[in-house]
């Protein structure tokens, strides 16, 4: 290449760079347009509050406990 050909193949480039660089900042913006504010998160503490004897009384049904109505030893869900 001649000397005129590298020079002005630096000015090309130099050129694409800086027009590039102009349009992706119109059309994304600056560092100021992208902060944003979020919610703080409270402390997960390990330790628990006693649930309110008045809602989780100590006689009550126990929902994960397996129910079963009747003595039906059969494996089959009705009769057939």
């Amino acid at each position: 290449m001649k000397q005129k050909d590298v020079a002005s193949l630096i000015l090309v480039i130099g050129i694409s760079l800086l027009s590039s660089w102009l349009i992706f900042n119109a059309i994304l913006g600056g560092s100021e347009s992208r902060s944003a504010e979020v919610e703080t998160v409270n402390v997960i503490e390990s330790e628990f509050p006693t649930p309110d004897t008045d809602i989780f009384k100590k006689g009550f049904l126990n929902p994960t406990e397996l129910i079963r109505i009747g003595e039906s030893k059969s494996t089959k869900p009705f009769d057939q």
